[in-house]
């Protein structure tokens, strides 16, 4: 695969006008492969539940107003804060807590949104079915969005092409030398972050199904602050140019493991709608 993409390099270097559809093909994989993941993680969980279409769009409708408020606030403070940050500490200090602090972002606004929506209206608690649903729907229409984003990038830069066109060429080279396989990775890296959304959205529902949220909520801000302060930690020490990002997947691999298992937990033990505290049909 790194012959073929240093083929297409070279093709699209000296002629990027030239029309060929191996640019194209080469670069859609890994925006394709994400999209394939994410609408997989809506179809089992769909028909696996029979969940109806609303709790998805419940949990999509969460996770958009939580990033919304998170880069409200990235673009209000992160740069003081983090300027200020490497002007007082030493940078290895810098990295880490830099990076537990882009976690915590996460944590605060994507969790503690959840638990708020779930406090709020009660009935997306009822039962496993629609809990997780509201959970895949989060963590599956990030990685839709995400997919599209990157296809519509994709078809972007070869439209102008020129310049914008070398450029992503070179940037996808440049990752094939660092990555092996990298077109595969985009899409690990997706399960591995539904996963996560799905068990840190899932047990804060139960928590809220239960009567007793405290706990679980800890444990669902854990999962999501911990897996964004290892992405942010490779972010601002630039690990991600050096280092084959299957590393990275694989720090953070025991946490989809562990998700699996919360998930699985949650749907077996979810409290009877009966027995949940001011939970109503709709």
């Amino acid at each position: 695969m790194n012959d073929l993409v240093n083929v297409i390099a070279q093709t699209g270097a000296s002629n990027p006008a030239s029309g060929s559809l191996a640019p194209v093909l080469i670069h859609l994989v890994p925006s394709v492969g994400i999209i394939v993941v994410a609408v997989g993680a809506f179809l089992v969980w769909r028909l696996r539940s029979g969940a109806r279409l609303r709790w998805f769009w419940a949990g999509a409708a969460i996770w958009a107003a939580s990033v919304i408020s998170k880069y409200v606030w990235v673009a209000l403070f992160n740069k003081p804060i983090l300027e200020g940050l490497y002007v007082a500490v030493p940078n290895s200090v810098y990295f880490v807590v830099g990076g537990i602090y882009i976690g915590l972002l996460t944590g605060v606004f994507e969790v503690g949104m959840t638990l708020a929506a779930a406090l709020i209206w009660k009935q997306m608690t009822r039962d496993a079915a629609r809990g997780i649903a509201v959970s895949v729907g989060a963590g599956a229409f990030e990685a839709l969005l995400l997919g599209i984003m990157t296809v519509a990038a994709v078809f972007a830069a070869l439209a102008l092409g020129g310049q914008a066109r070398e450029q992503m060429i070179a940037t996808t080279n440049q990752s094939a030398q660092v990555t092996h396989l990298w077109w595969l990775v985009a899409p690990v890296d997706r399960i591995i972050i539904i996963l996560c959304h799905i068990a840190s959205r899932a047990i804060v529902l139960f928590g809220v199904a239960r009567g007793k949220w405290f706990l679980p909520f800890i444990a669902g801000f854990f999962i999501l602050t911990a897996v964004d302060a290892v992405v942010g930690y490779v972010y601002l020490t630039g690990l991600g140019e050096s280092v084959s990002r299957w590393w990275v997947n694989l720090v953070l691999a025991p946490f989809a493991l562990f998700s699996v298992f919360l998930a699985r937990w949650c749907a077996r033990h979810w409290p009877d709608a009966g027995s949940m505290p001011d939970a109503k049909e709709i």
